[in-house]
């Protein structure tokens, strides 16, 4: 897997550890180089192995911790039952992605003398419990987990800690998505952060799945596809050029219907299990951000938000996505996991969990791509994950006499998940390609280093019916190309949110 060692390479250089350029001698399989070096004798010359050609070995990774004890402590986090499988497990089970948790948390322990547990959320939104308990100086949780887009919600009554205050972590490591804890940094207070820790950060990360068998069928090959990423070239007017016209029409009906072959297939609406409102569908949440756009920017004075959404550059992509999701014969707007895992889709819009669930036994080969770029002068392909993935959040009652204790758990515990948990879950999600698979393998790695926290899901809910975040959904689903007006027409009102929101960072509104 030649690329994935350069990459490694060129990690382990920028992190000047010499220690990854070959492997001790008690590493596993997983470990050791493609090739049996020779012994070296009086006779033998000693082979020189490029450090380019060794096997990357995520675990030789050091995280830079000091060592330390603390005595048996319980570090806990608060967090709905329902995301409790990324911090914590009970034990073995049998499923790879339980067990790597389960062997994480147990070298983490042993290490540190802790133990890792959690506090259930009660079937609550686990920032909202939070926020009832420091109100009453309360303390039941050293970290809290929640879904992004309630991440202001303790903000907001000051019951957020700033993460600027803890020692010991290193955003710089590859564990942490730097960028976007940058990109987060007000005033010089972060409040929501997320890493590998987060499990769902990778879940719920948007891609294109691909049927390779249907797309090679209409001359695509998967060789080809994966070229055009890599040469740059895997942009929003090549995924409309590819995929527009590739519709087999078949129940003969002249319109495309259920059982048809379409080149693309999304879902630009969704129905409201509640009220039964049809809103927009969250498939089409990535646009923004895989253009190269953001719907609220954290100025370059770290004291400042600003509405970014309405640009040029944003109006005219969509237009075009207006008119691909509904106006293109090639195109399936309403489709669901199952009309791709039934193979009626060349190319879906997707998180990349359905590789684990829905498309993990689908009777064609399946491929993976990133959303594209806006055009080939945008520097990087970008994505994000949905906005239910797992942040963290420090309560304000946190004593100050814990901050080691939280810092140093919080590093290693996503320091580990990047070195093993990840892996196992790429391994079972792609059914052993992973690590046989070069192109999706590289593909996968290229994906996860892709993402972006939008800063704007953060603010979703404090925006209220500007429903800034989710605009473009709304155009793509409503047929709408003026959003321009929409943003007009909310300006005064986004203003002010943006005012009130930057005064949870102690900066006052001018």
């Amino acid at each position: 897997m030649k690329l994935k060692k350069i990459l490694a390479f060129l990690l382990a250089a920028q992190m000047m550890l010499a220690a990854l350029a070959s492997c001790s001698d008690n590493t596993d399989d997983k470990g050791k180089t493609d090739e049996t070096l020779p012994v070296e004798t009086s006779e033998t010359t000693p082979a020189e192995t490029d450090p380019a050609e060794t096997e990357f070995d995520r675990r030789t990774v050091e995280d830079g911790l000091p060592e330390m004890t603390f005595g048996g402590k319980d570090f806990r986090f608060l967090v709905d039952d329902k995301y409790a499988y990324q911090l914590f497990s009970e034990g073995y089970t049998g499923d790879a992605v339980n067990d790597a948790v389960y062997d994480r948390n147990q070298r983490v322990e042993g290490r540190f003398d802790a133990k890792i547990s959690y506090v259930s959320s009660l079937g609550k939104e686990s920032q909202d419990l939070l926020v009832q308990y420091a109100q009453t100086d309360e303390h039941v949780a050293e970290v809290c987990a929640y879904e992004q887009y309630m991440g202001n919600t303790p903000a907001i009554y000051f019951c957020w800690m700033n993460w600027q205050d803890i020692p010991h972590l290193n955003f710089d490591q590859p564990w942490w998505n730097k960028a976007s804890i940058d990109s987060h940094i007000i005033n010089d207070y972060v409040f929501n952060i997320s890493g590998d820790l987060s499990l769902t950060s990778i879940q719920t990360t948007w891609c294109i799945a691909f049927n390779a068998d249907l797309m090679q069928d209409w001359g695509y090959e998967a060789e080809t596809l994966y070229n055009t990423v890599w040469d740059g070239e895997w942009t929003l007017d090549k995924l409309i050029e590819i995929s527009s016209d590739l519709w087999k029409d078949n129940d003969g009906n002249g319109q495309l219907s259920a059982g048809d072959f379409t080149g693309f297939a999304t879902n630009v609406k969704a129905i409201n299990e509640e009220t039964g409102e049809v809103v927009c569908g969250c498939r089409t949440i990535p646009w923004i951000t895989a253009l190269g756009e953001r719907a609220i920017t954290v100025g370059e004075d770290k004291r400042s938000l600003t509405n970014t959404l309405g640009t040029e550059k944003m109006y005219t992509a969509l237009e075009k996505l207006v008119n691909f999701h509904n106006n293109t014969v090639g195109v399936n707007a309403f489709a669901t996991n199952d009309d791709f895992a039934n193979g009626y889709a060349g190319m879906y819009v997707t998180e990349f969990d359905s590789f684990y669930t829905d498309f993990s036994d689908v009777g064609f080969a399946t491929g993976v791509l990133p959303l594209p770029k806006y055009d080939t002068a945008q520097e990087k392909y970008i994505t994000t994950p949905d906005t239910d993935f797992t942040m963290f959040g420090i309560p304000v009652t946190l004593p100050e006499e814990d901050f080691d204790f939280v810092g140093i758990m919080m590093e290693v515990l996503n320091a580990e998940s990047w070195k093993t948990v990840y892996p196992e879950y790429y391994e079972a999600a792609l059914k052993g390609r992973y690590s046989t698979d070069e192109n999706m393998a590289n593909m996968i790695e290229m994906i996860a280093d892709s993402r972006i926290y939008e800063y704007g899901i953060l603010c979703a809910q404090s925006l209220g019916p500007a429903k800034l975040p989710y605009m473009v959904c709304y155009a793509i689903a409503d047929n709408n190309t003026d959003l321009a007006s929409q943003l007009a027409e909310n300006d005064e009102g986004i203003k002010r949110t943006l005012a009130e929101i930057l005064t949870f960072f102690d900066v006052e509104a001018e």
